[in-house]
């Protein structure tokens, strides 16, 4: 009798759902989509990471070696209201698992992971209002009004911006070099020690998401 093959199993950034978009030293970011009814390969996660959801759907989810969750079609989406979703849990234990969406829309996640070891912070931070600090990242959430700009800011640490809903919005650096991110998901890259900006050149206020990577 013939046995099964063994799954195959792969690092969370080369899973095909799980895109990566940009990698630099300790950060990678990941472009994660899974459309309704689909299912990742089983991947394995070995740092920090913290998702930004663009469009939440129910997912189940299955270790390897054990039974799936058994979330369900109804059930509200553990990301649903979140301006961001950390889990360091793999950083010191690593954990492969696959996904499935079994919502009726897109599952979408901007996932920021931080391969350092990370660093406690006792002051700073990104700009706007605060909703994480902790060992591995610092988060606010940045609203910029119609036609404004917010005050100039220097990256502590490696810094993740990201637009959950889009709108005519740039970061703007030093030199006066914009970068749009203006569709929900885009995102821009700050360097450690760079000056920057969000620059709104719409008519309506948007809000951005700002994401530093502690690092020693």
């Amino acid at each position: 009798m013939m046995q099964d093959a063994p799954p195959k199993i792969v690092m969370v950034q080369d899973e095909p759902r799980h895109h990566q978009v940009f990698h630099q030293g300790a950060v990678r970011i990941l472009d994660v989509q899974i459309t309704p009814g689909d299912v990742t390969l089983y991947h394995t996660h070995d740092t920090a990471i913290l998702y930004v959801p663009i469009s939440v759907s129910p997912t189940d989810t299955q270790i390897l070696g054990q039974e799936w969750l058994g979330v369900k079609p109804t059930d509200r989406s553990r990301f649903e209201g979140q301006v961001v979703a950390p889990d360091p849990s793999y950083a010191p234990r690593a954990l492969t698992h696959r996904v499935k969406n079994v919502g009726d829309r897109l599952f979408r996640l901007i996932a920021i992971t931080n391969g350092s070891a990370g660093t406690s912070r006792t002051s700073g931070g990104p700009p706007g209002t605060a909703v994480l600090s902790s060992h591995w990242y610092a988060a606010a959430n940045l609203e910029v009004g119609a036609g404004a700009a917010s005050e100039w800011h220097t990256a502590s640490m490696p810094t993740v911006i990201v637009a959950p809903t889009g709108g005519q919005v740039s970061v703007e650096d030093a030199k006066a070099a914009r970068t749009l991110i203006e569709k929900p998901g885009s995102w821009s890259y700050v360097s450690r020690g760079d000056r920057y900006r969000v620059v709104n050149e719409g008519q309506v206020p948007v809000a951005v998401v700002i994401v530093e990577t502690n690092q020693p």
